[in-house]
């Protein structure tokens, strides 16, 4: 009988080691699911994790899944995932292709991969404060070009790997207006997010486009800055001179070219201070002198380097972000084997302002596909050194 009472207690001893261990693997699942809204019961690693968790993330993991991403974005840590409602998402393709049920490339019903990285801000997990800023500019991890469904959504996809050079993505903008709304590009960010080991995800009542080239950005500012001249063409001086420098492909992207597949900051003047600081023949010389002497490789060359001397004043080899930058004194590439910029940058009350080698500037911070476009108030000789 002592025997049987032995094997008796054995068998109660185990049973509660069941219970204790079953009960504290409940409690890691329940804590792992309450610091993710209602994911389920464990603890949730990647964004594809956290999309596959909710109904409400059906429509966008489908898409995920569709333009073959679902790899790429398993890798990506330490970002921020701006994720359109499942209505959202129904309402664009319903207007972008619903239809066309079969991907073409690297696009599905409407949607480019591109433009889902473009969703997806590379620069950390954004907390809810973060957003409070008056207005920031972040880095999303859609490349200039079209990226191809196969493309890597990090710098280094391995963490052995030596360091790669940096790659550029298309900048976004967040703004927080008087009525404590947050957008980006426009489109409102709703209040809850989600969280997972790879970072934050945001609900967002819309889809973001990606933003035009800087060309197509001069010409719409064209029409809305006119105030010296009924023309549209506020910008074409700056456009000429980029192209009498050999530079158009900073502006249109028309070539794969390092200067079309790059970003730039276009740092532009209209043409009214274009034509209040050169004379009519500097003017013409740098506009077309490059032309002039097309017959003469030498004379053309030499030409092509004293225009590349004034307009690489105008533009910088990276995208520049007043916001990003934030108050005090930055040295900021010029385009070309030239000095470098100068930009001072001032904060008041959540506002900035800021001038380039001592010239102010107006607009700020507009975002172009493949890069950032910085109106200047006055077009100085004095930056233009050696001219």
């Amino acid at each position: 009988m002592p025997q049987l009472q032995s094997v008796w207690s054995l068998l109660a001893l185990l049973a509660l080691a069941f219970i204790w261990h079953s009960s504290a693997s409940a409690a890691a699942g329940s804590t792992a699911a309450l610091g993710n809204g209602d994911g389920p019961g464990r603890p949730l690693t990647t964004f594809v994790d956290l999309l596959s968790s909710n109904e409400r993330f059906s429509e966008i993991l489908h898409t995920v899944q569709r333009l073959r991403m679902v790899i790429p974005l398993n890798r990506v840590r330490n970002g921020t995932l701006l994720v359109p409602t499942n209505a959202a998402l129904k309402k664009y393709r319903k207007e972008h292709g619903e239809g066309a049920s079969r991907i073409a490339g690297a696009t599905y019903r409407g949607l480019s991969d591109a433009q889902m990285w473009y969703h997806l801000i590379g620069d950390g997990v954004i907390e809810a404060q973060d957003f409070g800023r008056r207005t920031m500019v972040w880095e999303s991890l859609s490349r200039p070009e079209a990226n191809d469904g196969s493309a890597a959504a990090s710098d280094n996809d391995e963490p052995d790997e030596p360091p790669k050079e940096h790659v550029f993505g298309v900048m976004l903008k967040t703004q927080l207006s008087t009525s404590g709304t947050v957008t980006a590009n426009g489109v409102a960010v709703l209040a809850q997010n989600y969280s997972c080991a790879a970072g934050n995800v945001y609900l967002i009542d819309g889809l973001l486009e990606i933003p035009p080239p800087i060309q197509e950005v001069l010409h719409v500012l064209g029409d809305s800055f006119g105030q010296t001249t009924d023309s549209a063409d506020e910008y074409s001086a700056i456009e000429k001179l980029l192209a009498s420098a050999g530079w158009s492909d900073v502006l249109t992207m028309f070539s794969r070219s390092s200067e079309a597949t790059g970003m730039h900051t276009l740092w532009a003047f209209s043409n009214h201070a274009f034509n209040s600081q050169f004379s009519y023949a500097e003017r013409s010389y740098l506009l077309n002198g490059p032309l002039f002497v097309a017959d003469d490789e030498d004379l053309r060359q030499a030409a092509v380097a004293d225009v590349r001397a004034v307009a690489s004043r105008f533009v910088s080899s990276e995208p520049v972000s007043i916001a990003r930058m934030g108050a005090g004194t930055h040295s900021v590439l010029s385009l070309g084997k030239h000095s470098n910029l100068t930009l001072v940058v001032e904060e008041t009350h959540g506002s900035f302002s800021g001038s380039i080698d001592g010239q102010p500037l107006g607009r700020l911070d507009v975002i172009a596909r493949n890069g950032k476009f910085l109106r200047m108030r006055a077009a100085s000789r004095a930056l233009c050194t050696g001219f």
